[in-house]
């Protein structure tokens, strides 16, 4: 074949991936229509990287029965501008669908900031009409802000108004309209969230002093850079502790930013994406005994007795005495009455 589109949730991809062999050559390009932002990374292990397409594709469309689809509105898709990308265009030519290519990385994370409210739906299980409902809104803004934050340490131009953009587009949808969240949650499948949910920390660091006026923000982040550059400052210090924060944040695919107000404070903040390991972490087989070493004598406070037997099994196995107290009180009784214990 000349091209493979592939176009399964993107928990599926293992299992879409069997078909390839059967179905492409080596220099056949893969075009991957999926949500998320992460086309290449799912399919790079099954395809050489070079043959991968990214697309984004937005078909606003709902299963309404088996063999029935509803079309919601007009469709498009955006892929990379790239050899590939441009050839994959007039594929398109003579259908409804506004196929282009484009700043993909911005219109993927584009896409994700409208998607990943959806989630709110499936889980209250009610349709996009639950937007009307206090506090709905704010709940949405609150995970668009977060994928927003995400997007621009992943280099997407992301302006802020998305965050309202994507609130009024759901209260002006149809209120009856279903994402594909609540489907698959409805059918008893995966949802999408279970392929790619992971957390943004935001750290914060606040403080009342002396405040900064707008053009020093922009540039307190530069290399020896401070508030007060006056030979007299009372204030110590290089001008370097930002610039390196802000490149140490911007390593960790992070984003730090800075508000002020001149007399009452500056805020620091900068957040930070980590994903959720979904295997765990390999540990290798290590002796009980080597852990502790023999002949301790623990004293154990526990009011639980299944966690007392619990934990004197465990003692026991690394070659420790004990003795068990009911409550912190019978422990400091035991403590003042006997000797005292290793631990």
């Amino acid at each position: 074949m000349d091209w493979v589109l592939i176009a399964t949730k993107a928990y599926d991809a293992a299992s879409a991936a069997q078909w390839l062999p059967a179905v492409r050559r080596e220099d056949t390009p893969v075009v991957v229509l999926q949500n998320g932002v992460e086309h290449v990374e799912r399919f790079a292990p099954y395809v050489p990287v070079e043959r991968l397409v990214p697309a984004v594709i937005d078909c606003p469309a709902e299963r309404t029965a088996p063999g029935r689809m509803r079309q919601r509105g007009p469709s498009w898709i955006v892929v990379p501008d790239t050899a590939h990308g441009r050839a994959f265009v007039p594929l398109f030519r003579r259908t409804n669908f506004d196929v282009s290519t484009g700043d993909f990385t911005t219109r993927a994370w584009a896409k994700l900031c409208i998607n990943a409210p959806g989630a709110i739906s499936a889980i209250l299980m009610k349709p996009t009409g639950v937007i009307q409902i206090d506090p709905i809104p704010e709940l949405t803004r609150g995970i668009v802000r977060e994928c927003l934050a995400v997007g621009r340490a992943e280099g997407a131009k992301l302006d802020d108004a998305i965050v309202e953009s994507v609130v009024d587009g759901a209260r002006k949808a149809p209120p009856d309209s279903l994402n594909s969240l609540i489907a698959d949650r409805m059918a008893g499948r995966p949802m999408e969230i279970d392929a790619r949910n992971g957390a943004v920390v935001r750290f914060e660091v606040i403080d009342t002093g002396i405040g900064m006026d707008a053009d020093t923000m922009k540039r307190m982040f530069d290399r020896f850079t401070q508030a007060d550059s006056s030979t007299t400052r009372r204030y110590g210090g290089t001008g370097l502790g930002l610039a390196i924060s802000s490149r140490i944040v911007s390593m960790m695919s992070g984003r730090i930013d800075v508000e002020s107000q001149l007399g009452k404070g500056t805020r620091f903040h900068f957040t930070l994406p980590f994903r959720i390991n979904s295997s765990p972490p390999e540990v290798s087989a290590v002796s009980a005994k080597g852990l502790v070493r023999l002949g301790l004598h623990v004293l154990v406070a526990e009011d639980n007795a299944m966690n007392r037997k619990i934990i004197g099994v465990q003692l026991g196995e690394l070659g420790c005495s004990y003795e068990m107290a009911n409550d912190g009180e019978e422990a400091l009784t035991t403590l003042c009455t006997k000797s005292l214990p290793d631990v």
